[in-house]
């Protein structure tokens, strides 16, 4: 059995490894093309994630958005993450100390040097949105690896293929087993820490405000912050026009003690998720609708309606 999961996981290597090399072989501007026309192929033939990013876009847009607007927001949403995945091979070979500014513009690059001077740590959070695989990368270029949160994937060799794709400019990986104790080790050590945290948080701690609408999310970040005293930066990688060019936004996020322990954990958040609804509000192109953010018991213990009936997922207030 063992010798069967790692020739399977050997075979992913090797079939990974096969399409990034066709990647890296391919004129840019032809792959960035084929990564748009692949995004379309996927919003065409994965009809779950076609209607999951519909409802999403109802929920947060309402009738501000017409169908027909809604259907043209939800093709660019794919368009953008097929070429996303193109761009995540190609930045290997393009994003260096020599060319990245070449390929990325930051904006507030003092405010992370500032952080920085202080020598107590950063937490620094982004979002999937645009390309937060460049928000690593340029941590790491600007001589502040991070050390970033992450789920084993695969089998070991998956897991290896994992490491050397995302660590190749010092970034560092940290797996969420026992994550809370490392992390915090980390911060208190100095060092600058990276979590992707805007997803929705299956055990329902905590209910802030996204889009209007009240939203599962985890209180990891604001939890360190408590435990650390490490201030908290937003950075957000947004792609500028259509070929390999981003906007690296970075943000940092106000940090309140007002001596309620509870109160002050769900005012960060709120924070965060008021972040990251900013620059999704600004590029909702290049936002991960597809992700199921809210979920209807959530909405309807609100009072809230979804804008559709499903009977299938009329279930899910029941569990």
């Amino acid at each position: 059995m063992r010798a069967g999961l790692y020739l399977f996981d050997l075979l992913i290597c090797i079939v990974l490894g096969a399409l990034m090399a066709a990647i890296v072989l391919t004129p840019m501007p032809l792959g960035l093309r084929l990564g748009r026309a692949l995004g379309m192929t996927y919003y065409h033939l994965r009809r779950k994630s076609r209607r999951e990013t519909h409802r999403n876009l109802m929920l947060a847009f309402g009738d501000s958005l017409s169908p027909a607007a809604r259907e043209r927001l939800a093709r660019r949403v794919f368009r953008h993450f097929g070429q996303a995945a193109f761009e995540m091979v190609y930045a290997g070979m393009f994003l260096g100390p020599r060319t990245f500014r070449r390929h990325v513009r930051v904006h507030n690059e003092e405010a992370a040097a500032k952080m920085l001077a202080a020598g107590h740590g950063m937490i620094c959070v982004t979002a999937h949105l645009g390309n937060w695989e460049v928000v690593g990368t340029a941590a790491g270029l600007f001589g502040f690896p991070l050390h970033s949160l992450y789920r084993p994937v695969g089998g070991p060799l998956l897991d290896w293929l994992t490491h050397v794709l995302r660590e190749r400019h010092g970034q560092r990986l940290v797996p969420v087993a026992g994550s809370m104790a490392r992390l915090t080790e980390l911060v208190r050590q100095g060092k600058c820490i990276g979590l992707l945290a805007d997803q929705y948080a299956r055990r329902r701690d905590i209910f802030v405000k996204f889009f209007g609408l009240p939203s599962a999310t985890t209180g990891l970040v604001a939890l360190l912050a408590q435990k650390t005293g490490a201030p908290i930066l937003a950075g957000y990688a947004v792609r500028r026009g259509e070929g390999f060019s981003y906007d690296l936004f970075l943000e940092p996020l106000p940090v309140e003690k007002t001596g309620n322990r509870r109160a002050d954990l769900v005012q960060l958040t709120q924070a965060y998720m008021a972040s990251v609804e900013k620059f999704a509000r600004r590029y909702p192109e290049q936002y991960l609708w597809m992700h199921r953010r809210w979920r209807i018991r959530d909405l309807h213990a609100a009072g809230i309606e979804a804008p559709w009936h499903d009977p299938k997922r009329e279930r899910e207030t029941a569990t």
